[in-house]
C-alpha cells in the first residue's frame, strides 16, 4: 500500500510538471483547429498502402498508387523545361558557361543574370526579391495586360506563392471579426489560413450549373449574412483559373466582382497562378480588368499572385512566386514587403525560375534552336493536360450518380457525386463525411488518390472530389479512369 501510494505521489507530481509546459490545449488553437485536406486522411492512407505495396502485398488489385491529389506535376513524369534547368545549371555551376554542353543562347541568357547577381545566387538578395528580376517581371506584366503600366517596386517576391497569400491575409486579419470571403470550392490555403491567423471565413458558392461563375446577388446576399454577426468583410478572395473548379471567369463576371468590391471597401486578392492553364476561354488578369474600367472603379486595390509552381512548368519545389500590388495604400504596401524583412532573403533560385517562366526564350535573343526546342516542349505539356481534361470530363460523365463541369483551365477536375441514402448511412456508421468515404473505398480498389470535395468547402448538401490532369502517358490515365468508373458503378449498385 505504501509503495502504490508513493507511485501515485510521483504521477500526481510528473502531471503537474508536464503542465508547465506547452501541450495541445495550451498551445496555439488556431494551428489545431485548420486542415488541409490535400494532404490529410486520403493521403495518409494512400501512402500506407504503397509502403505494404513495396514490401510485396498482393492484397490490392493493383500494383501502384497515382497520386493525383495534388498539383505537383514532375512527381507523375512531367518532363521540366529544358531552357529553365540549362540556365539554373549555369547559374549553380557558372564554370558551366565555359563547356560545350549548351547552346550559345542559354550560355546569354546565363549571362545576363550572372552579370547582376553580385556574388551569385548562393548569396542574399534584398527582402523584396532582385530588382532586376522584379523590372524584368513587370515588363512581362505590361506585355501580358496589353500595355497596362506595372511598377516593379510594387512586386514582391515570395518563396511560393502560399507566403506571398499568408502575408497580404496577416495584414488584413485584425481579430477574430475579420471576414475574409472565400469561393466555395476553394483551395485549403484560404480557408487555412483565415483559420490559422484567426479570422471568420465568410463562404460564397459559384454556381455549379453555370460552369461555376458568380453573381452580384449572391455576393451581397453572402456579405449582409456575414456583417449581420458582427462581421466585418476586409477581403475578397478569388481564383482564376479555378481550383478545384478550372472555371475561367468572363470580364463582366471580373468586372462585377470589382465593383462589389469597390462598393463596399473590399480588398480583392487574385490568385492566378493557372494563367498559362488555358484549354477554352480567353483568360484576363483582373489587373487588366480593374485598368480597363471606368472610375472610381480602376481605383480598386488589388493582389494578384502568381507562381513558377503551375502552369506547363511545374517548378513546385523551386519555390518561386510574387505578388504584385495594384492600387494598395503606400503605407499598408510598406507593412507588407516588411514582413519578409524577417527572412532576410527571398529564394533566388525560385525567382530567377519565375523570370525564366515569365521571360522565355525568343529567336531574337537565345536563337531559333532554343527557341523551337521551348516551343516544342511547352505544347507538348499542355497538350497532354488538355487532352487528359477532355478525358475526365468524358469519363465522368458517364459514370453513374456522377456530374462534371467543363474544366476551362487549370489543371483539375471537380466532379459531384449523388450518394443514395444507404451510402449516406454507411458513411455516418463509419465516422467519415461521405465523399471520403467513397475516395477511400475507391482508393482500395483503384489506386487512385483524389481529394474529396469536403475538404474544398463545397455547397452544403454536395459532394465532389478533385484531380489532377498530369497522368502521362494520357493511355494510362484514360486506363485509371475506366478502372475507377467500374468501381463508381459497383459502389453505386451496393449503395
Amino acid at each position: 500500500k505504501k509503495l502504490n501510494h508513493i507511485h501515485f505521489i510521483f504521477q500526481t507530481l510528473a502531471s503537474m510538471e508536464d503542465k508547465k509546459f506547452l501541450n495541445i490545449k495550451t498551445m496555439n488553437q488556431n494551428l489545431v483547429r485548420f486542415q488541409n485536406a490535400v494532404t490529410g486522411a486520403m493521403i495518409q492512407n494512400a501512402m500506407k498502402i504503397k509502403k505494404e505495396l513495396a514490401e510485396g502485398s498482393t492484397a490490392y488489385p493493383f500494383k501502384e498508387i497515382t497520386p493525383v491529389n495534388i498539383g505537383n506535376p514532375h512527381l507523375l513524369g512531367q518532363p521540366p523545361i529544358t531552357f529553365t534547368r540549362q540556365v539554373l545549371s549555369i547559374l549553380m555551376y557558372p564554370e558551366l558557361i565555359k563547356q560545350d554542353c549548351f547552346p550559345e543562347g542559354v550560355k546569354k541568357r546565363a549571362k545576363w543574370y550572372l552579370d547582376r547577381i553580385p556574388g551569385g545566387i548562393g548569396a542574399y538578395t534584398q527582402a523584396q526579391g532582385y530588382p532586376f528580376i522584379r523590372e524584368s517581371l513587370a515588363k512581362a506584366l505590361e506585355r501580358r495586360d496589353e500595355g497596362v503600366k506595372c511598377s516593379p517596386d510594387h512586386i514582391q517576391m515570395a518563396d511560393g506563392s502560399a507566403d506571398a497569400v499568408l502575408d497580404v491575409l496577416s495584414a488584413h486579419i485584425s481579430d477574430s471579426n475579420s471576414g475574409i470571403m472565400i469561393p466555395c470550392p476553394q483551395y485549403p490555403l484560404y480557408s487555412g489560413g483565415v483559420v490559422y491567423l484567426g479570422g471568420a471565413e465568410v463562404p460564397y458558392y459559384p454556381d455549379e450549373d453555370k460552369a461555376w461563375q458568380v453573381t452580384v446577388e449572391h455576393l451581397e446576399q453572402q456579405y449582409k449574412e456575414a456583417t449581420a454577426k458582427g462581421i466585418k468583410v476586409v477581403g475578397m478572395v478569388v481564383i482564376n483559373p479555378g481550383n478545384p473548379t478550372s472555371q475561367i471567369y468572363d470580364l463582366e463576371t471580373m468586372r462585377t466582382i470589382i465593383k462589389f468590391c469597390y462598393d463596399h471597401g473590399i480588398s480583392l486578392l487574385a490568385d492566378e497562378v493557372y494563367q498559362d492553364n488555358i484549354y477554352t476561354k480567353k483568360w484576363y488578369s483582373f489587373k487588366y480588368a480593374v485598368a480597363t474600367m471606368d472610375a472610381p472603379y480602376n481605383k480598386q486595390p488589388l493582389y494578384s499572385f502568381q507562381s513558377a509552381s503551375k502552369g506547363y512548368y511545374g517548378e513546385c519545389g523551386l519555390r518561386g512566386a510574387y505578388v504584385e500590388m495594384f492600387n494598395v495604400d503606400p503605407e499598408v504596401e510598406a507593412q507588407i514587403k516588411k514582413i519578409t524583412t524577417l527572412n532576410l532573403s527571398i529564394n533566388t533560385v525560385g525567382q530567377i525560375a519565375l523570370d525564366l517562366i515569365m521571360n522565355p526564350p525568343t529567336i531574337e535573343n537565345e536563337g531559333k534552336d532554343v527557341y523551337d526546342q521551348f516551343i516544342k516542349e511547352r505544347d507538348e505539356i499542355c497538350s497532354v493536360m488538355k487532352k487528359n481534361a477532355e478525358l475526365a470530363l468524358k469519363y465522368f460523365n458517364s459514370m453513374k450518380n456522377v456530374t462534371c463541369q467543363p474544366s476551362d483551365g487549370s489543371v483539375y477536375s471537380f466532379p459531384r457525386v449523388t450518394f443514395s441514402d444507404a451510402a449516406l448511412e454507411e458513411a455516418k456508421k463509419r465516422g467519415l463525411a461521405p465523399d471520403l468515404f467513397y475516395t477511400l473505398e475507391g482508393l482500395k480498389e483503384t489506386g487512385m488518390v483524389f481529394v474529396e470535395g469536403t475538404g474544398f468547402r463545397q455547397k452544403p448538401g454536395t459532394y465532389h472530389f478533385r484531380t489532377t490532369v498530369f497522368v502521362r502517358p494520357c493511355e494510362k490515365f484514360e486506363q485509371k479512369l475506366q478502372e475507377y468508373k467500374k468501381f463508381n458503378d459497383a459502389f453505386h449498385e451496393k449503395y
